[in-house]
């Protein structure tokens, strides 16, 4: 668990670009016609919860190490 969460300094500063980036590729992906427009959306939508999950969890107290770990398993 230890070497988990070490990485939780630099997934604090990476987690929006890394969320943006993964909205941009869906959004080629729909465009390049590998993904339907509803599947686009439920996966915008499901990232839009992780980044609530993830900004509650970075930016509120108090930080609970069981709290960041589920967020994988959304």
């Amino acid at each position: 668990m230890e070497k988990f969460n070490a990485s939780i300094a630099y997934d604090q500063r990476m987690w929006d670009a890394d969320i943006r980036g993964s909205k941009a590729y869906v959004l080629a992906l729909q465009k390049a016609n590998l993904v339907t427009e509803d599947e686009m959306n439920q996966i915008v939508t499901g990232l839009d919860q992780v980044s609530f999950c993830l900004f509650q969890f970075f930016w509120s107290e108090p930080k609970e190490t069981v709290f960041y770990s589920q967020i994988f398993f959304l």
